[in-house]
């Protein structure tokens, strides 16, 4: 999965993810950028759902923030054996476990 958002201002890109596998992909399993003052991206593993990000050759999560606003809550989902692990940041990023 990967999502973008580029646009200064009131833009805003809210994502709940239940029940999904992302595994076995040949970089991160979710990538997400937010750049510009304004621009809001959350994004959240719903809570007892079986989400499962494993296997992939990069993060299980990459999350990018220049200038906005970035949350991503785990909500104790499955983001195990990753090569380079659960996730990474780039900027002020949010995690909550």
């Amino acid at each position: 999965m990967i999502a973008r958002q580029t646009g200064a201002g009131a833009a805003i890109q809210n994502f709940t993810l239940s029940g999904n596998v992302v595994t076995d992909n040949t970089s991160d399993g979710i990538n997400t950028k937010a750049s510009g003052a304004g621009a809001q991206q959350t994004i959240s593993l719903a809570a007892g759902s079986g989400n499962h990000i494993n296997a992939n050759a990069g993060f299980g999560a990459y999350l990018s923030n220049n200038g906005g606003t970035v949350v991503f809550n785990i909500n104790g989902n499955d983001l195990s054996g990753n090569t380079d692990g659960a996730f990474g940041t780039a900027g002020p990023v949010t995690v909550n476990p």
